[in-house]
């Protein structure tokens, strides 16, 4: 039986009428946008973090882990084309990771083309996400060489972390290893270069954990950008971000060390990718390779 409203007679037909459910209790709030999806609604997460703040963790465990593991992004990250973040008018989407998604945009008043990156689970983060995030924009941030892909600014935007940096046009690493076209001086010769711009970044304290030809830009010019330090190692932060046993990196480029999960992922890890890399350019394929993360 529907609850008459005091004020106006009228009857209350929300979806917590009749539950006797405190509210504002976290069930309550978890039922009504349940029940919203039901009835074919498009219930915004982020307007519940933001009314149910007091519930903000549990929320934003129950927003990830029920209803997005495995799955795409949630539509507020995924539909941000048209949109003005901060300062920066989004164009297109350039490159989905699995921390963050890189969008083409324009930067007001300056009017220049960025790129511009935002955590990928946007305001349904956690803290640790928040945290590697940004990581990734701090340590690229203090970075100054010809090979780094540079970083302009660094900000957040209705819950949404994010940092721009200057938009490289040309192609990844990746395609030329795809290419077939193997050439042994010219692979030589752009080695050198990532090699160079990787011992910039560790002479800076910075272990980037993730160097493969997908996260190498080459611009118009043909000179290859170290990019996406999303899994870098800054020795200011220590290993704060890596617990025991846990395996990051991309399995095809990634040290043995890194890949038992084992002990500290130092400048080593990465001169082992290099090697990956400079493999892959001669050959058209990674040292190793199978059928699955774990068979590799």
């Amino acid at each position: 039986m529907d609850h008459q409203s005091p004020a106006s007679g009228t009857p209350t037909t929300g979806p917590l009428s009749g539950t006797g459910q405190n509210p504002e209790s976290l069930e309550s709030i978890i039922a009504d946008y349940l029940q919203r999806l039901e009835r074919g609604d498009d219930p915004d997460p982020l307007e519940y973090l933001q009314k149910h703040s007091q519930h903000e963790q549990e929320l934003r465990s129950f927003f990830r882990n029920h209803h997005w593991l495995g799955e795409a992004p949630p539509p507020s990250t995924s539909s941000l084309v048209g949109t003005t973040v901060g300062p920066y008018e989004i164009e297109s989407e350039i490159a989905r990771g699995g921390m963050g998604i890189v969008y083409r945009a324009r930067q007001q008043g300056l009017r220049r083309p960025v790129a511009l990156k935002l955590i990928s689970s946007g305001a349904l983060a956690g803290p640790e996400e928040r945290h590697r995030f940004r990581i990734e924009a701090e340590a690229a941030a203090g970075l100054n060489h010809p090979g780094i892909v540079p970083i302009h600014e660094i900000g957040s935007w209705h819950g949404f972390e994010y940092f721009s940096m200057s938009l490289v046009n040309g192609p990844t690493l990746q395609k030329r290893v795809e290419s077939e076209r193997f050439d042994d001086t010219e692979t030589a010769s752009l080695v050198i270069q990532i090699a160079r711009a990787v011992a910039y970044a560790h002479r800076a304290g910075i272990v980037h954990r993730d160097l493969k030809p997908e996260n190498i830009l080459i611009s118009e010019d043909g000179r290859p950008l170290l990019t996406d330090f999303g899994l870098a190692k800054w020795h200011r932060e220590g290993s704060m971000l890596t617990r025991t046993g846990q395996v990051l990196g991309t399995p095809h480029y990634m040290s043995p060390e890194q890949a038992c999960g084992r002990g500290e992922a130092d400048a080593l890890t990465d001169i082992y990718s290099l090697g990956a890399i400079l493999y892959a350019l001669l050959t058209g394929r990674p040292p190793h390779t199978g059928s699955s993360a774990a068979e590799v």
